[in-house]
């Protein structure tokens, strides 16, 4: 009867690979099994690619064989578990393309698949688990072609949305969230998981843009990158937590020997059906208790796209492979990048553990008879025991029970004036008492030049002036001579004797004269024998040629002050004493005065730079003396005046908590001296009136389950996070009894 109970088998681990396809890399990642649910990743290894299909069966190759040099001996790979992109799927199915091409894959690895998974599901899944909480963030999938998009809150999938990427990512990012139109606040949370190298740059680009005023965000969200093998540990974690629910399930309840018959024929039925496939959920929702039982385990399994069958029953996509009736696009259900909010399913409940019955054999037993004063010490240390731990299960449990509530997003934007000519808050007219606030300050700021200029000498020297006419010929000073594209000038006056005639012949009239380059330069230092032409006059009249070379000529390049220097100068030195001159200006206001965004006014009283504009210089320094006036207010009347705005159009069921109320002055105009008119855009987050006062008492003792089930069931609660600071060992994932030690927050999502 106890031979069941006490020869147990050796438990033997399964290993199994996760491989994450996408259309330019491969990843794949090893890990191992039991039947007790533990899970390890012994090894991951990826691999880009380039190109057609077969480029990606060799980089797959090339993973799996990385991860297999860890398998003990004797070990052999063949089940594989897929992660997809969005983009693959259609309603629970992998599209026709990427299903002959997994097909071929899997044929030339010698795999076979059990099931896949959505990427961004199974993403959310593990994020969940890391960080012990359901999450609310946006997930983008980057890919050299495509990028996705997945929201979600309270660890349920609102939706996903993918689109070819554009080469601008701000603008495809803010494309998909146009879409979620819906969704009245979203995450301050976005997450890029990336199968390209460039996603250090698209978050450097995600980081400035300007998000809360292009989109439903509260506030500018955090954007993070996760690191580059989380997808696969993602997949390998989603398949882990599917195979370890069927388990639980084959192994949970002992059946008579007809039930066996029975179960193994449905089996059977279930592997050989052509119909049988591996569906994926287009929701993602996990319970936020620490400790996971095994229906729980089950329907994460099933929200992270797996199909769960009968004891025995194979998990496969062969069928889908090789089904007759290829799925399309045109199918009547909508693909799940459009599909709207679903409720998490009901969990399952499994069959409990059924023991042979037997009966211990009776025996009798007296405690031992103590002397009066012994048995009066371990009685009184007994109930000194006793009381200790009741005292400690009553004072030193704690726990902060943060209730999650959907907010009611406020946003506008109002007109208010601060006047000096008022002494008083004027409520109804939006008025605020003010003052002006001035200082004078000077400074100096220092910048590197950014003009070029070409400096150096002419070359100089001398010519012989031919003149082949029959008259005198007098040039004056300045006269222009070229040769080739180089333009020389005379020095001075010259006058050329006319040509003489003999006898068959002529002479030409000669003299000498010094000619200067017109521009600066080596290249106007022409060598000897060198024929010019005067500017405008016929060679066949004058001429001239040097008998030696033109010598002097140099050039260098400088740098020289250009009068956007100047202005570039100012510029740096205003904005540095503004800054300076706003902290001078609030050290002689009171602890409730504050200056008023965007009101200082500048004024130049001096200025002077080291160097003029075209002058030579490798800095530029220049010293300015500012005025600087600003308006200041009382930050008291100015929260009473934005609590009755708000509070003047509170929705009916909503409350106005000053803390979550965030204010930006979008512009600022002076229509006249001592009055300014500013238009703060006010966005609060107005929290559901829920009565938390006997909340505490209501929720002492019970268990997180129980708490959860409590809390749901109030008007108002979308979701409940535990935070137990000091805890008794038996008490991790139980509330106190004690009702004072419980601290009850509401908090927006």
């Amino acid at each position: 009867m106890f031979e069941g109970l006490l020869n147990r088998k050796k438990e033997e681990k399964e290993y199994l690979t996760a491989l994450v396809v996408t259309e330019d890399r491969i990843d794949a990642a090893l890990w191992e099994t039991s039947k007790d649910g533990s899970v390890k990743i012994l090894k991951t290894s990826g691999k880009p690619y380039v190109g057609g299909w077969e480029n990606a069966i060799n980089a797959a190759d090339t993973s799996v064989t990385d991860i297999e040099a860890v398998l003990p001996e004797g070990k052999e790979l063949s089940k594989v578990v897929f992660g997809l992109p969005s983009e693959w799927l259609f309603e629970d199915h992998i599209k026709e393309t990427y299903l002959k091409q997994l097909k071929q894959l899997t044929t030339a690895l010698s795999l076979k698949p059990i099931g896949f998974v959505e990427l961004p599901v199974a993403v959310a899944h593990l994020l969940q688990k890391d960080e012990g909480a359901p999450q609310t963030v946006i997930l983008i999938g980057l890919e050299s072609k495509h990028v996705s998009l997945s929201l979600f809150k309270i660890g349920k999938l609102i939706g996903i949305k993918y689109l070819e990427r554009s080469g601008a990512i701000n603008a495809d990012v803010e494309k998909i969230l146009s879409e979620f139109a819906d969704v009245e606040v979203l995450p301050s949370r976005m997450l890029i998981y990336s199968t390209t190298a460039d996603s250090e740059k698209v978050k450097a680009e995600l980081l400035t843009y300007p998000w809360q005023k292009k989109a439903n965000f509260l506030h500018f969200p955090k954007i993070e990158v996760l690191s580059p093998g989380y997808t696969v540990k993602a997949v390998a974690i989603a398949s882990a937590t599917e195979l370890t629910a069927q388990v639980e399930t084959e192994t949970d309840e002992p059946v008579e020997q007809q039930d066996v018959a029975t179960d193994a024929s449905l089996a059977e039925n279930a592997v050989e059906s052509p119909e049988a496939e591996v569906t994926r959920s287009p929701t993602a929702s996990a319970p936020a208790e620490t400790e996971t039982t095994s229906d729980e385990v089950g329907q994460v399994a099933e929200d992270l796209g797996f199909k769960t069958t009968k004891a025995g029953a194979e998990i496969d996509i062969e069928s889908e492979m090789t089904d007759d009736e290829p799925v399309t696009e045109n199918a009547e259900n909508v693909a799940p990048a459009h599909l709207p909010l679903q409720e998490i399913p009901p969990q399952r409940k499994l069959p409990r553990v059924r023991l042979p019955a037997f009966k211990l054999p009776s025996f009798a037993f007296s405690l031992p008879s103590l002397p009066g004063r012994l048995g009066l010490a371990v009685i009184s240390a007994i109930g000194l025991i006793l009381v200790s731990v009741a005292a400690a299960v009553w004072l030193v449990p704690q726990a902060k029970v943060k209730i999650l509530v959907q907010p009611k997003l406020f946003d506008k934007t109002e007109s208010i004036t601060v006047s000096t000519a008022v002494e008083a808050a004027n409520i109804a007219d939006k008025v605020l008492p003010g003052k002006v606030a001035q200082t004078e300050i000077t400074g100096t700021v220092t910048v590197p030049t950014t003009g070029t200029k070409t400096v150096g000498d002419k070359a100089k020297g001398e010519v012989t002036i031919f003149n082949k006419t029959l008259n005198t010929k007098n040039f004056k000073k300045g006269t222009t001579l070229v040769s080739g594209k180089l333009e020389f000038t005379l020095d001075g006056d010259v006058e050329v004797a006319s040509a003489s005639e003999g006898v068959g012949s002529l002479t030409y009239g000669t003299t000498k004269a010094n000619i200067t380059a017109v521009v600066i330069g080596t290249a106007s230092n022409v060598t000897s024998g060198t024929d010019f032409v005067f500017e405008d006059l016929p060679t066949t009249s004058y001429t001239a040629r040097n008998e030696k070379s033109l010598s002097g000529g140099t050039s260098r390049e400088i740098s020289v002050v250009t009068r956007e220097d100047q202005q570039g100068a100012r510029e740096q030195a205003m904005s540095e004493l503004k800054v300076k001159a706003e902290e001078q200006i609030k050290q002689t206001l009171t602890e409730s005065q504050k200056i008023l965004d965007n009101s200082l006014q500048t004024k130049i009283i001096k200025e002077s730079f080291s160097r003029e504009i075209g002058d030579e210089a490798d800095e530029l320094q220049i010293e300015v003396q500012l005025s600087v006036d600003a308006a200041a207010y009382t930050e008291s009347d100015f929260n009473e005046l934005l609590k009755s705005i708000i509070t003047a159009q509170l929705p009916s069921g909503y409350k106005y908590e000053p803390q979550n109320q965030e204010t930006a002055i979008d512009e600022i105009t002076m229509p006249e001296e001592g009055v300014w008119v500013f238009k703060p855009h006010i966005k609060v987050k107005l929290l559901p009136d829920i009565d938390t006062s006997g909340f505490a008492k209501s929720l002492a003792g019970r268990s997180f389950d129980s708490a959860t089930s409590y809390l749901k069931e109030q008007s108002g609660v979308a979701g409940v996070a535990y935070d137990t600071g000091t805890t008794l060992p038996l008490m991790s994932s139980r509330l106190p009894f004690n009702a004072s030690r419980i601290v009850i927050e509401l908090s927006a999502l």
